[in-house]
């Protein structure tokens, strides 16, 4: 997802003039194309995270359109007094980009998880938080972002991302989702999911024999509650399937809309990854399984709440 990121970055410099590159001391390389442009601007603000999102803000006061990246951990835990005072409450047009995020880098521990970034971002009036489930999501993210003119958040991957969608999708709406990936006629039960996480999910609905639909948010903030409400009213049951922690994310944010619509005779059933820390997890897969997030588990899961 990281070169999704670098290639849509390196398209969109080409099309307009006042795009800023800062990035924290990582993906020197992976940059190289965008940097090969005569007209392009870039700094490398090295391993200082909270003076790279201020000077963001002071070059989105001077007009430019800033767009920074570095690993997700680091970009919010570290600078979020900056993405609050600098960037948001002047409303300024700033991205900020955080790869690695969920486990993607499990095996370097807590430092490295981003567990509870959307739940602490989408607490902060003016910005959008924005969660793709693969590259051809990540690639419209980033120009609806632009587009939008609007400080925003984007978590991604890291890399080996399944795809998930056949076909590009429409950026040119005040709100960039849901997307629904599987519908069938006459389901009563849905999975909403945000995320890479979605991997897994298509992965399990493949061997589920009951019909599901399935719905991606890489919307988290601000949701419509009127499309919500249009989508979940369809559906008996929707399970909730997240790699984040259980408060602030996509389950909370869907409670607290089906509530306040009156929907509340839907059953709602959570999978995230739990109000605690994770250590010794190794790789994302054993992460994944261990936490009853993968593929077999989420199956199972399903099937048991079904019997």
């Amino acid at each position: 997802m990281r070169n999704t990121f670098a290639e849509h970055l390196t398209k969109l410099n080409l099309e307009v003039n006042d795009l800023v590159l800062i990035y924290g001391d990582i993906g020197n390389k992976l940059f190289d194309k965008f940097k090969n442009d005569v007209d392009s601007k870039y700094i490398n603000a090295g391993i200082a995270e909270a003076s790279m999102v201020s000077m963001a803000g002071g070059l989105a006061k001077g007009g430019f359109r800033p767009i920074i990246y570095t690993i997700n951990s680091f970009l919010y835990l570290k600078s979020i007094e900056q993405i609050k005072l600098d960037i948001c409450y002047p409303d300024l047009p700033v991205i900020l980009v955080g790869t690695g995020g969920g486990f993607a880098y499990s095996e370097l521990g807590t430092t490295h998880h981003s567990l509870e970034d959307i739940g602490m971002l989408s607490t902060i009036p003016n910005l959008q938080v924005l969660n793709p489930a693969d590259n051809v999501e990540m690639a419209a993210c980033l120009i609806w972002a632009y587009n939008s003119n609007k400080p925003t958040y984007i978590r991604i991957g890291k890399k080996g991302e399944y795809q998930i969608h056949d076909k590009n999708l429409d950026y040119s709406k005040d709100y960039f989702g849901p997307f629904n990936i599987i519908s069938k006629p006459k389901s009563h039960n849905a999975i909403f999911t945000t995320g890479t996480i979605s991997k897994e999910v298509v992965s399990a609905l493949g061997e589920i024999k009951i019909d599901f639909d399935l719905w991606t948010f890489p919307q988290l903030k601000p949701m419509n509650s009127e499309i919500i409400g249009k989508i979940a009213k369809k559906y008996e049951r929707i399970y909730i399937i997240e790699e984040h922690n259980p408060y602030g994310g996509l389950g909370s944010a869907i409670s607290y809309l089906l509530h306040n619509s009156n929907y509340n005779g839907i059953e709602l059933i959570f999978f995230n990854t739990q109000d605690k820390f994770h250590t010794g997890a190794g790789k994302l897969e054993q992460v994944r399984k261990k936490l009853k997030l993968d593929r077999n588990a989420i199956k199972h899961r399903i099937e048991s709440t079904l019997d």
